[in-house]
C-alpha cells in the first residue's frame, strides 16, 4: 500500500524476462502508438509470479511526457478459467474420438459375431472346434460391452459399475 501511495515503477513489478518488452512498449507509447493492454508476468513480494494485463498512458505536463499512469489487472483467475476451459474442450475432443472408435469397432465386431454364429451352426456341438467358436463368441460379447462403455464415455454419461466375481473373471480370462 505504501508503494502505491508513493507511486510505483511498474517495470520493477515485472519478471526480468518481461522488462525489455515492457520498456519497448513504453517507448512505442511515447512515440504516440495506441497499444491497449499488454500481458506480462508480475512478481509478488514473496517471489511468486502471476499473470497481469498492464495498460498505461503517458502523463503530459507542459507538452512533455513526465511519467505514466497505468492500470494493472491480476489475471490469475482468468488464466485458471481459461485452463479449465481448455481441459474441458480436450475432454470433449477425447469423447468424440472415443465415440467414433467405439462406433467403428462395433461395426467390425458385428461382422465377427455374425461369422462366429454361422461357424457355431456348422460345427458339431461335441467338437473342440465348437468350444473354441463358443469361447470366441463370448469374448466378442465382452468386447461389445467394452465398446458400449466407450460410447457411454463419449456421450458424457456415467459408466455403469457392477460387482463381479474375481474367480469367474480369472477363469474367463
Amino acid at each position: 500500500r505504501e508503494a502505491f501511495a508513493r507511486g510505483l515503477n511498474a517495470l520493477s513489478m515485472l519478471v526480468p524476462e518481461d522488462r525489455d518488452r515492457a520498456r519497448e512498449n513504453v517507448a512505442r507509447r511515447l512515440r504516440g502508438e495506441e497499444l491497449g493492454a499488454r500481458e506480462y508476468v508480475a512478481l509478488r513480494e514473496d517471489g511468486s509470479t502471476f499473470p497481469v494485463f498492464l495498460h498505461m498512458s503517458p502523463i503530459i505536463q507542459q507538452e512533455t511526457p513526465s511519467g505514466f499512469r497505468g492500470v494493472i489487472v491480476d489475471m490469475t483467475e482468468r488464466k485458471r478459467m481459461e485452463d479449465e476451459l481448455r481441459r474441458v474442450h480436450n475432454l470433449e475432443s477425447l469423447g468424440l474420438l472415443a465415440g467414433g472408435i467405439a462406433h467403428d469397432f462395433n461395426n467390425v465386431l458385428t461382422g465377427v459375431m455374425g461369422n462366429l454364429a454361422l461357424l457355431e451352426r456348422m460345427l458339431d456341438e461335441e467338437s473342440e472346434e465348437y468350444e473354441i467358436a463358443v469361447e470366441a463368441k463370448t469374448a466378442a460379447d465382452r468386447t461389445r460391452a467394452l465398446a458400449s462403455q466407450l460410447m457411454t464415455f463419449a456421450k458424457g454419461g456415467t459408466p455403469v459399475k457392477e460387482t463381479a466375481s474375481i474367480e469367474e473373471l480369472i477363469r474367463e480370462t
